[in-house]
């Protein structure tokens, strides 16, 4: 099991920066519908299979996203929503 998620944490931060750059100039300010899709290939670009140690997808992490952010909204817990995603993917795929 990956110990310290505040690597993929930050990985997640890093591809919310990138993609607030991506809604400002390739999407002229539209909200992107289709975040996960982007952010899954962000980070599996980015080495978030290094973290993880697992060969995960881009499909399979644009899933997960998306049911972590209807969690987190609907939970609205009590930590930041990197650090909530980051402890969901390192439990589902650290080993």
């Amino acid at each position: 099991m990956v110990a310290d998620y505040s690597l993929i944490a930050s990985l997640l931060s890093q591809a919310s920066a990138a993609h607030a750059v991506y809604e400002r100039t390739t999407l002229k300010g539209v909200r992107d519908k289709a975040w996960p899709d982007w952010y899954a290939a962000y980070l599996v670009e980015h080495g978030v299979a290094d973290l993880i140690n697992y060969a995960v997808t881009a499909a399979q992490l644009s899933r997960l996203l998306a049911e972590y952010d209807r969690e987190y909204t609907h939970q609205k817990p009590d930590e930041d929503w990197p650090n909530y995603y980051a402890r969901r993917i390192a439990a589902i795929f650290g080993r």
